[in-house]
């Protein structure tokens, strides 16, 4: 049983990074997973993109051996919270019938995908700012006992 499933569209960067915060700064509990609605996997070798591998290692993090997942039925029901890192309008008909009777919230964060025909080093800015807003959200859902981000 995960106590937060972490869901992005590709599970190549906001959710890995979200997991591991949470697994790292909850001392490695692992309660915690993260899944794509998207199934890019064979494209980055069922693991999250280089760059935001790279970006979390600047913080003492590596997120190597997390494998990239797509969402099903079994990810939902083992899981007690679900937090979809995108807005409820990027949400297709089928994923909202799978999570309808879950705990479930979203949270708006950029794609860092959008920023990948960049220049390498403007990449990394651009998923270093987002590895940031992930951080500060994993925190605050540790550290929030009453978590206003739950219907």
């Amino acid at each position: 049983m995960f106590e937060y499933l972490f869901i992005c569209r590709s599970n190549i960067g906001r959710s890995q990074m979200a997991e591991g915060f949470f697994n790292h700064l909850t001392q490695g509990n692992n309660s915690t997973s993260a899944a794509g609605v998207e199934d890019v996997s064979d494209k980055y070798n069922h693991k999250p993109h280089p760059l935001i591998t790279e970006v979390m290692k600047e913080k003492g993090i590596d997120i190597s051996s997390q494998g990239v997942k797509f969402v099903d039925c079994d990810l939902i029901k083992n899981s007690l919270k679900i937090i979809l890192l995108f807005d409820k309008a990027e949400c297709s008909k089928n994923l909202l019938q799978l999570i309808e009777k879950s705990n479930f919230s979203f949270i708006s964060l950029a794609d860092p995908a959008m920023f990948l025909s960049l220049p390498t080093d403007d990449i990394l800015v651009e998923f270093r700012r987002s590895r940031d807003e992930v951080e500060k959200l994993v925190k605050d859902i540790i550290q929030s006992s009453h978590s206003n981000f739950f219907k």
